[in-house]
C-alpha cells in the first residue's frame, strides 16, 4: 500500500517517532506490525530498504505512528532526513501479538526500551474503548530520558482504572529527575506488582536479551509457559 511520511519528532534519547499516512484505509489490531519500504532511499547498505515495525498508534486513528531507536543504518538515516511528504510503502498488518479476549485473565506487559511500541497501541486502544482487561505494564529503560511515550502512559494510567504503570530505570543520568522505581525487572519487582501470575497472560517485547531474561522471570514466578507471548526487537 502506498503511503507518505507526514510527521516526525524525537520522543526520547535517540528515539524517533514518525507518522505515516496511507493512501487507503489501513486496518490493524493493537499490537500488530507491518513492513515498511522506502523507495529509492537516499542511503543504502546490504540490509536493504525494508524494515518491520510495530504500530504504536490506536487502530482507527490516523495517521499511523511508529518509533525507532536511531542508529547509523542507511534505512534509519534516510528515515530521519527524508522530507515530509516522501513516499513509503506498507505491507501488512502481521502478527498475533494482540490482547487476549478473555478479560478475566490479567495482562502483564514487559517492555524493554523501544519494545514499548506495541504496548502503547494496546494500552491506548484499551483506554479508548474502555475494555475491562486489567493491564499492568512493567517498563524498563536505561534512563529517564530514554523512556519513550512515558507521558502518554502516565496519562492513560490516570484515565483508565484498569491500567497500572510501573516504570523503572537501570542506570540514570546525573541530575536527571526520576520519580519512579530503579533497578532491573526481576522476580521480586514483578511480584510486587503482579498478584496472581498463574492466572495472567504475559506479553514481552524488547531487545533479544531483555526478552529472554523476562521469559525466565515470568516462568520463575509461576506463569504458565503457554501464556507467555514475546516479540524480539532487532537493533537494525
Amino acid at each position: 500500500m502506498n503511503a507518505r511520511l507526514v510527521g516526525r519528532r524525537m520522543v526520547a534519547l535517540r528515539t524517533l517517532a514518525f507518522e505515516v499516512d496511507p493512501v487507503e484505509r489501513f486496518e490493524f489490531k493493537a499490537g500488530q506490525t507491518c513492513d515498511m519500504v522506502i523507495p529509492n532511499p537516499a542511503y543504502t547498505d546490504d540490509r536493504g530498504n525494508t524494515r518491520t515495525f510495530s504500530i504504536a498508534s490506536v487502530p482507527g486513528v490516523a495517521p499511523l505512528l511508529f518509533a525507532t531507536r536511531l542508529t547509523d543504518s542507511a534505512f534509519k538515516r534516510t528515515l530521519a532526513e527524508a522530507p515530509l511528504g516522501s513516499p513509503l510503502e506498507l505491507d501488512g498488518p502481521f502478527g498475533s501479538f494482540t490482547l487476549h479476549h478473555n478479560a478475566v485473565r490479567p495482562a502483564i506487559l514487559f517492555a524493554g526500551g523501544i519494545g514499548i511500541t506495541p504496548f502503547r497501541s494496546m494500552v491506548a486502544d484499551a483506554t479508548r474503548r474502555k475494555l475491562p482487561h486489567r493491564i499492568t505494564l512493567l517498563f524498563s529503560n536505561a534512563s529517564a530520558s530514554s523512556a519513550p511515550f512515558l507521558e502518554d502512559l502516565e496519562q492513560w494510567a490516570r484515565e483508565n482504572s484498569n491500567f497500572r504503570l510501573a516504570p523503572t530505570i537501570t542506570a540514570g543520568l546525573p541530575g536527571e529527575p526520576w520519580s519512579f522505581e530503579t533497578g532491573r525487572i526481576d522476580a521480586a519487582f514483578v511480584k510486587a506488582h503482579v498478584d496472581d501470575p498463574a492466572a495472567a497472560v504475559f506479553y514481552i517485547a524488547g531487545p533479544a536479551g531483555f526478552v529472554q531474561a523476562m521469559q525466565r522471570v515470568a516462568t520463575e514466578i509461576g506463569a504458565d509457559p503457554d501464556s507467555i507471548k514475546s516479540e524480539e526487537f532487532p537493533g537494525y
